[in-house]
């Protein structure tokens, strides 16, 4: 059977899978705003990649004598090229961890379909078990009132035998006492009988 208690326990896990959700959504529009941040970033080291390159264009045609401060600055752009490339390589890791979100928030949405239907068909169960609770209830409440009764009347029926078994008393002596005064010589037969005394039990 089940209880109210379980009943209990399963809505708290149900409101635990809600908030849980609502936590994953805000944290997802969160990483939503990082991916942005990092996408703005990534175009402008671009631009500054390729204004870099224009300056050291110049540069080497301005005069040569700049070869080495031209070499400083192709240093400079690689290494915003390999940030560039780390940037991507997070932007891809939070996209992976965007997905298992996803995964993990769908997950857990049927998991709270999944306990809600649970929890439905438990409210039915124990609706049905309090109906029967109640027919039984109301059963037993029937067979006390009988039980009762019988009880009640047990003690009538007692005295009734007990006045049947004082009166068949009173007619065994009766009928010893005329045996006793009769003479010893066979009386004739009566011609009317003598009615029996009836015995009533109630």
């Amino acid at each position: 059977m089940i209880t109210l208690n379980q009943v209990q326990l399963l809505e708290e896990k149900i409101e635990s899978a809600i908030a849980k959700i609502a936590d994953l959504a805000r944290e997802n529009e969160s990483l939503r705003a990082a991916h942005g941040s990092l996408t703005t970033e990534n175009e402008s080291l671009r631009l500054e990649r390729d204004l870099l390159a224009d300056e050291n264009k110049s540069l080497r045609a301005a005069h040569d004598s700049l070869a080495g401060e031209s070499k400083s600055l192709r240093d400079a752009y690689d290494a915003l090229v390999s940030e560039s490339k780390s940037m991507r390589g997070e932007f891809d890791s939070l996209a992976e961890q965007i997905q298992a979100l996803r995964g993990e928030r769908d997950s857990l949405i049927e998991q709270t379909h999944t306990l809600r239907v649970e929890l439905d068909s438990l409210k039915s169960d124990n609706e049905s078990l309090q109906t029967e609770r109640d027919s039984l209830k109301n059963e037993n409440e029937s067979m006390l009132q009988k039980l009762n009764e019988f009880q009640s009347n047990q003690g009538k029926i007692e005295q009734g035998i007990l006045n049947a078994l004082h009166r068949l008393e009173t007619v065994e002596n009766t009928i010893f006492e005329n045996v006793e005064a009769s003479s010893p010589e066979k009386e004739p037969p009566h011609d009317n009988e003598t009615d029996s005394p009836s015995l009533d039990i109630f």
